[in-house]
């Protein structure tokens, strides 16, 4: 697969960041893996939310980073559509659970301040 191109702007860190992501779902790696290429402490929050930001903002610039919560575990490019389908799964799982939220938000009567909740 070729290297992605792109002239969007990334930082020389969001470079070196991009250059640990493997291709493929098999070659999947770990936040934890990739974090420590970086330099970062996976074990420290501050750092794993740093990471977590980093991710963010390349997919914000339109980078198809795909995360798998299954074995091989972590983060890829796709080689396919299909590797593109299935890392989109666990998205539309949270779209469909935050639409249910936002509704009971909106629609819910709020319980009494002194009377409890009543079931």
């Amino acid at each position: 697969m070729q290297p992605i191109k792109t002239n969007k702007g990334f930082t020389a860190y969001e470079l070196e960041y991009l250059a640990l992501i493997p291709y493929g779902a098999e070659n999947a790696r770990t936040r934890a893996n990739i974090a420590r290429g970086l330099g970062l402490d996976p074990t420290k929050k501050t750092d794993m939310r740093a990471f977590d930001e980093l991710t963010a903002s390349c997919r914000e610039k339109g980078l198809p980073i795909c995360a798998s919560k299954r074995a091989p575990f972590g983060l890829y490019f796709p080689n396919s559509k299909d590797e593109r389908v299935k890392a989109t799964a666990h998205f539309k799982a949270e779209i469909i659970k935050y639409k249910k939220w936002v509704k009971v938000l909106e629609n819910e009567p709020v319980p009494q301040a002194t009377g409890g909740i009543i079931c």
